[in-house]
């Protein structure tokens, strides 16, 4: 019996762990919410900002980053150049709509599953998801949620505490939590000043951003540059 108890004490922990990371009950809200509230986190406009990156892996984490980007979210572009401490570019790409030209790269950020990976995350963290949410309203805990459908099934929700701040979480088609963003202020022209990504998985990564100063710029800029 003893036995029994323990062989499955890993498969309950896993159900419950996987029910914390299923969609959460929304109740819908009463009264017209503004949709313009469901994209605080995801400043309108053309802007240059740099961030402190700190990268985080199974391994540990790693050495900080300098993390220099220019983001058009209505033309779906973006440029991302990732810097060491001493001013030596490690990687410089420009990414628009599924194009990705790579100005500079050096190992192991020349790799390509880095570069679409780093896209994706941009986008969850700046870009938003596209469309009008599928539904609005309070969770468990009375914080206001917004809930995205992708035309590929995977789910969306921007997560307003009353506390302030923002949480951004992404789910799989099958509703289970892959990434989790958490933003905490002061908000500078629409940017959080503290922001921490999740992977989950046994491969699991964090990125934790410092913002030191955000700029708008013209989206006209043809050439992209800084």
């Amino acid at each position: 019996m003893i036995r029994l108890i323990v062989a499955a004490i890993p498969v309950v922990l896993t159900a419950l762990v996987a029910c914390q990371d299923h969609l959460a009950i929304i109740t819908p809200a009463s009264g017209d919410w503004p949709v313009s509230r469901c994209r605080l986190p995801f400043p309108s406009g053309a802007w240059k900002m740099v961030h402190t990156m700190q990268v985080t892996t199974p391994l540990g984490p790693g050495s900080p980053l300098v993390a220099a980007s220019l983001a058009d979210p209505a033309n779906d572009r973006v440029r991302a150049v990732l810097m060491a401490p001493e001013g030596i570019t490690l990687l410089d790409a420009t990414f628009s709509g599924r194009r990705t030209r790579v100005h500079r790269a050096v190992p192991p950020f020349d790799r390509t599953e880095f570069r679409q990976g780093l896209l994706l995350d941009y986008r969850l963290l700046f870009f938003g998801p596209r469309g009008r949410p599928i539904k609005i309203g309070r969770d468990q805990r009375g914080r206001m949620v917004c809930r995205w459908r992708q035309v590929n099934d995977t789910v969306t929700e921007v997560v307003l505490p009353r506390t302030g701040g923002w949480i951004i979480r992404l789910y799989s088609p099958q509703g289970i939590l892959e990434k989790l963003v958490v933003a905490k202020g002061p908000v500078k022209r629409g940017l959080a000043s503290w922001m921490k990504l999740k992977s989950m998985g046994p491969g699991g990564y964090s990125l934790e951003f410092r913002l030191l100063r955000v700029n708008s710029f013209s989206p006209m800029d043809r050439d992209f540059e800084f």
